[in-house]
C-alpha cells in the first residue's frame, strides 16, 4: 500500500522546499493559483582559469568565481572576508576559498592582528591565466 506522499517503491516524493507536492511546507507556496511559477535559473557560463605553469584548469561559477576574481584583482595585497563582505556578499568567505582549493587552486592564509582580533589575507600562490571570464553578472 502507498501512502499520500509516497511514490512508486514506497519512496517519498518530496517538493523542491522539503514539503510534500502541493502541500505549504517550509515557506511553501501551497496550491495558490495566482501564484506566479518560479523562472529557472538560466545555466550561467564559469569563469574558466588555470594556474601556471602546467597545474590544474578549474571552472569556477557563482560565489566562487567573484572570489576568484578579487583575489586576481587584489593580487599580493590579498583579501579578507571583510573586504568581500563590504560588497554585499561574501559573508561565507572562508567557504568560497575552501571550495576553490579543493578545486586546485593554490591561495595561502596568512594570520595578521586587527586590534584584539585575528583575521585571515587570501591571497594566490602561484600565477593564474584566466581563460575564460565567465559571465557579467558574477562580477563584484
Amino acid at each position: 500500500m502507498t501512502g499520500r506522499n509516497e511514490g512508486p517503491g514506497g519512496a517519498r516524493e518530496l517538493g523542491g522546499n522539503g514539503a510534500p507536492p502541493g502541500g505549504r511546507g517550509r515557506g511553501g507556496r501551497g496550491d495558490d493559483p495566482d501564484r506566479t511559477p518560479r523562472t529557472p535559473r538560466r545555466q550561467e557560463r564559469p569563469m574558466v582559469v588555470r594556474v601556471l605553469p602546467d597545474g590544474p584548469t578549474v571552472h569556477a561559477r557563482g560565489r566562487q568565481a567573484r572570489t576568484l576574481r578579487a583575489l586576481l584583482r587584489e593580487g599580493e595585497r590579498g583579501v579578507t572576508s571583510g573586504d568581500l563582505s563590504v560588497w554585499g556578499w561574501g559573508f561565507r568567505a572562508s567557504d568560497y576559498v575552501h571550495k576553490l582549493r579543493r578545486a586546485g587552486l593554490p591561495i595561502l592564509t596568512t594570520r595578521v592582528r586587527l586590534g584584539d582580533a585575528r583575521i585571515g589575507v587570501y591571497t594566490l600562490e602561484a600565477p593564474i591565466e584566466v581563460q575564460d571570464e565567465g559571465d557579467e553578472h558574477d562580477r563584484p
